[in-house]
């Protein structure tokens, strides 16, 4: 007997002068008769003559000219239906979940010699990669706190452009200093971390304003005709000090891009590194 609102496989094999019931892929009933040949319309839900229709939900209909064996009903049972005990979707996961070991570990285990040297080559360039993107935004951070503060005080200078100069000029970072962090006696991190000890810290723009702004005083006021300094400027003097200006601004933003080479080539050899491994392992 069948419980009704439950699904169940049902299936009917007619062959070899017998006729076979499968419920559920157990053998359930056969009978032995003459099987003749079968052609013609094939009626399904219902007999030819319009009667004995079925009752029910039909999930899935399967008609084959060759009689199935025993185990390829039972396998299709168990395949289909609310329960498929032959199919379980996360078995794994739920092994892996209740202790057994888990796709790290077997992954790790797994791992030739040169699939090692590989994580070893990514290892040292993520952490390098991670050293400079750091070091990166804490010394564009201070640049950019630097600048605030400078047009800060640019803006109360009034109509005395080089009052600013007078005032604060003396306690730029040297000539010298700067050679040094420019040729790479300094970090970018360090400098960012001694930022304090200026008035405008790494402020760019104070940079280049103080540049600017030397050069022209020391064309201003360190000439005198008579008893009157010289209160204008050549066309030369003028070029000088754009050359001045143009050259620190080169310098500045050199080192607003430094290590984005190395940055840049960490990134690429990690995906070259990681293209590899993937390769190797498919």
């Amino acid at each position: 007997m069948l419980t009704t609102g439950e699904w169940h496989h049902l299936a009917v094999r007619a062959g070899n002068g017998r006729v076979d019931l499968f419920v559920d892929g157990v053998a359930s009933g056969t009978a032995t008769t003459a099987i003749p040949d079968i052609g013609g319309a094939l009626t399904i839900g219902g007999s030819a003559a319009g009667g004995n229709f079925l009752i029910g939900e039909l999930d899935e209909l399967e008609v084959s000219n060759t009689a199935r064996p025993d185990e390829w009903l039972i396998a299709a049972a168990r395949s289909q239906g609310m329960v498929a005990p032959l199919v379980v979707y996360g078995g794994d996961a739920q092994k892996e979940s209740g202790g057994g070991e888990s796709y790290f570990a077997t992954t790790l285990r797994s791992v030739t010699i040169d699939g090692w040297v590989i994580i070893a080559v990514l290892g040292v360039l993520f952490f390098a990669s991670l050293g400079i993107m750091i070091g990166k935004l804490v010394y564009l951070g201070r640049v950019a706190g630097g600048n605030a503060k400078f047009m800060a005080e640019f803006r109360k200078m009034g109509d005395d452009p080089a009052a600013l100069e007078r005032r604060e000029g003396k306690n730029a970072v040297s000539e010298e200093q700067e050679s040094a962090f420019e040729q790479g006696h300094g970090s970018q991190f360090m400098s960012a971390l001694t930022a304090s000890k200026e008035v405008f810290g790494i402020s760019t723009l104070w940079r280049l304003y103080h540049h600017g702004m030397r050069e022209t005083m020391k064309r201003v006021e360190g000439q005198a005709v008579g008893a009157a300094r010289v209160r204008t400027l050549s066309a030369q003097s003028i070029e000088a000090i754009r050359a001045t200006m143009d050259a620190s601004l080169v310098r500045m933003t050199q080192q607003l891009s430094a290590q984005m080479v190395w940055l840049t080539i960490c990134i690429a050899a990690g995906r070259s590194s990681g293209s590899s491994e993937r390769w190797s392992g498919s």
